[in-house]
Formats: C-alpha cells, structure tokens, sequence
C-alpha cells in the first residue's frame, strides 16, 4: 500500500512534466502541441510548480530513461521521493522548500535518476519562488545555485523561467555568461516562433510585426516608417529588460496561455536581447 502511494505521488510529480527533451530541439513527439508544450509548460498549481521538460543526459536515450525510471518507481526510494516532493510543493517559505530540496538532491545523488531530481528541484525552485521575489544578494545567491544547476544538467528548453530569472542575475553574473546561457536558451523559443508565424525568429522581423500591429491600431498619422517604428519599440524594450521579464510572470501563470491571442514571445525576444550581451540595464 504504501509503495502504490509513493508510486502516485512520484507519479504525480513526474507525468505533469510537459516531455522528455534530449540534448538537442528534438521533442518526444513530432506534433505542435508538444513542441509549444515544451517551451512554455502549464503547470497545475499556480504558486508551486515543479513540472518541466526534462532533459536526458548526453548518450541516453527515450528509451533507457524509461528503463531507468520505470525500475526505479518500483524501487522503495520512490516513497522517500515522493513525500519529500510533496513537502516541497508545501513550503511556504522558498527557505523552508530549499532545505528540502538540498536534502533530496543529496539523497539521490549516486542514484541514475538523480539529474532528473536536480531539474525537477532547480526548475521547480526558481519557477515557484524566485520568479516572485526581489532582487537581494541573497536571492541572487539562491537563483544562481538553481541556474547552475540546470546548466549542468543542460536544461535550457524553458525560455519563459530563463528570461524571467537571468535579468535578476545582472549585476551578479557577468554580462557574458548571462550572454551565453542566453543564446542556448533562444533556439527552444525560435523554434516555436518558426512554426507559429511561419518565419524565422529574429529581433528585426519580431519588432517589424509589432510596428505593423501599432500602425494598424494607431487611427493618428505617423510619419515614421516601419523600420524606424520598429527600432524604437526594440530600444524602447531593451532599456526596460527588467521590467519586461517582470510582465511575464503573469503570462506564466495563465491557464489559457496556450490561446494563440497569448502567445507573444516576449521571453524569446528578452534571451535573444540578452544574448547580444547589450543590455543597458543591469540588476545592482
């Protein structure tokens, strides 16, 4: 009995996961709905998430994951795992679920399925508290522990977390390896962009569409062309990186934020931006 509750709960934790992702753009299915699935996950709960798009260690395959994972939800650490993730999800206190988090990560640290923990805790760690909570050295401290976790484990597939936690890293990290982390991150969002608009993602053919929108909106005469429209709206966006990423958080947490009318690439642009490595604005 108590193996089926811990198998549930492992389960729970696991299966709301939007897909497994390898080291490349490949997505466990060819179809659309996972591809955007993947970018940009729902999650359930709209304060503690810790759902996310897995990705799978370089070499390791789909199918030996599956192998891995399905030996180890048979396994009686899974109880131990699913209750702590459970105590996790609780926290009320990115404190209290840090400890908690450490604890597992060190638990399942000689375990084969203990990248898969440290993606689940780190993602799960900035999307659930840090993208809430203001910029301190302490926060900054705590983000970038999680960050570095993910990019060990090469997790770069969610644009949305990435776009919202590195602008609260400046100042903190060096504008190149917010730059680099950057640029690994924008190919997942692009991606997506490519199939919606049917074009390639680029800053230039991103803020051309949206002067073309504000010129169709925009019922007064406006002497300036689009190309000129369109460097302003981008200069306009860059100065304010910061407060950008900030409105994403509200997009992040909408249930219909699969409606085409929502989804705007605002992350993609803020990564894409970053990854030129020249901001003008910098967390201090």
């Amino acid at each position: 009995m108590r193996n089926n509750i811990a198998l549930i709960l492992l389960l729970t934790a696991i299966l709301a996961s939007c897909g497994v992702n390898g080291s490349g753009l490949q997505s466990t299915s060819a179809k659309f709905e996972n591809q955007r699935e993947l970018v940009q996950p729902m999650y359930s709960s709209p304060t503690y998430r810790f759902a996310f798009p897995l990705t799978l260690p370089e070499g390791m395959s789909n199918q030996t994951w599956e192998t891995i994972f399905d030996n180890y939800t048979h396994s009686p650490k899974t109880l131990h795992h699913g209750e702590m993730m459970n105590k996790i999800r609780q926290a009320k206190t990115w404190q209290e679920a840090d400890v908690l988090g450490r604890k597992l990560i060190q638990d399942l640290e000689k375990e084969e399925v203990s990248f898969f923990a440290q993606q689940q805790i780190a993602s799960g760690m900035l999307r659930s508290f840090f993208i809430h909570e203001e910029v301190t050295p302490e926060t900054q401290r705590m983000m970038a522990f999680y960050m570095d976790m993910l990019i060990r484990n090469k997790y770069f597939s969610e644009p949305s977390l990435f776009a919202q936690i590195l602008p609260k890293l400046q100042g903190y990290w060096e504008n190149q390896k917010i730059s680099e982390i950057a640029k690994k991150s924008v190919p997942y969002g692009a991606k997506i962009y490519a199939l919606w608009k049917g074009q390639p993602f680029t800053l230039e053919n991103y803020f051309l569409a949206q002067a073309q929108s504000l010129k169709a909106s925009n019922s007064t005469e406006n002497s300036n062309t689009l190309q000129a429209t369109a460097l302003e709206l981008r200069n306009k966006f860059q100065q304010n990186i910061p407060l950008e990423a900030s409105k994403l958080k509200t997009k992040y947490e909408r249930e219909d934020w699969s409606s085409s009318t929502h989804l705007s690439f605002e992350d993609t642009v803020i990564l894409a931006l970053l990854a030129e490595g020249n901001s003008n604005n910098s967390q201090k």
